[in-house]
């Protein structure tokens, strides 16, 4: 599509809400919001994904192994998509339930 040079994509989702949720969970990984999805294959993975459903996506950077063990990665990931789910469904009406 076209699209202003200064356009700006956000995430239907409440990304920093994610975090924040996320972080007061005590993970073992620090979650930050960020502006910027790098460059190359991963800009260009999220800037498609949101010209398809722009309500339903994020996009996730992850350490390299050896900031934190892959289990401290995984239970936070798991966090993170916990949280993107509750949001989804309640936004869809969907009743919710356990995601853990």
């Amino acid at each position: 599509p076209d699209v202003e040079e200064d356009a700006i994509f956000e995430s239907g989702l409440n990304l920093g809400l994610i975090s924040r949720n996320v972080n007061a969970s005590a993970p073992s990984c620090l979650v930050v919001k960020s502006h910027n999805a790098g460059r190359f294959l991963c800009e260009f993975t999220y800037f498609t994904s949101m010209c398809v459903d722009k309500t339903r996506v994020a996009f996730v950077h992850v350490p390299p192994l050896g900031i934190y063990s892959a289990e401290e990665v995984a239970d936070t990931l798991k966090m993170c998509i916990g949280e993107m789910l509750q949001q989804l469904f309640s936004s869809d009406g969907i009743k919710e339930r356990d995601v853990s």
